[in-house]
């Protein structure tokens, strides 16, 4: 009966009136736990899902979206603890990409420590999703744009994931090459620029 009911929640955060959940830091705290304990390794994929999808819908209000920042460490650790296997699923491999595209956005705004701190975790898993991708033009479109957002203005992580960075996406832009819409070349061109 998890699924329902996480589903069910993953919806009411679009709602405003949820905010107030989150408006007090430790009722926020408590239901960002109950979202990631229904995201544990021996959940079912659809707890997996609709899970990272609740977590996305977060950074739709303001309370929700601080608590999402705040304890980024938290979310990053589910999800880096889930075996590889989650990642060979190409909708879990959407729903998280999603999820670190808004993390990667709202790093850009956040201080410098915070900035850092959170996009060398989430680079992390989204290396790990990137070895999985294959040809979903969505997902690479939604990475380079991801990657972009985590490396600006952070040096050392690009420095640091640099090598690995340029083989995915090599290997991820010869699966869009040939696509006629140049919004792939275009930012794989500007991803290209900012890498080296």
């Amino acid at each position: 009966f998890v699924f329902p009911v996480l589903d069910l929640y993953r919806i009411m955060l679009l709602l405003p009136f949820v905010q107030s959940i989150y408006s007090k830091f430790e009722s926020g705290l408590e239901a960002l736990i109950k979202i990631l304990g229904c995201m544990s390794k021996n959940s079912p994929d659809t707890n997996i899902l609709v899970g990272t999808r609740a977590l996305t819908n977060l950074f739709y209000g303001n309370s929700s979206l601080y608590l999402a920042i705040e304890k980024r460490s938290l979310v990053f650790e589910a999800l880096n603890n889930l075996p590889d296997s989650f990642f060979e699923k190409p909708n879990i491999r959407q729903a998280v990409i999603t999820l670190l595209l808004n993390y990667g956005g709202k790093f850009l705004d956040q201080p410098k420590e915070t900035r850092e701190h959170g996009s060398k975790q989430a680079m992390t898993i989204l290396l790990k999703i990137l070895n999985h991708e294959k040809d979903n033009k969505n997902n690479i479109f939604r990475a380079f744009v991801t990657i972009g957002n985590l490396i600006l203005g952070n040096s050392q992580l690009k420095m640091e994931v640099k090598g690995d960075l340029l083989k995915v996406t090599q290997r991820l832009y010869s699966e869009v090459a040939q696509e006629s819409d140049s919004k792939y070349k275009d930012v794989y061109s500007e991803l290209s620029a900012l890498l080296n």
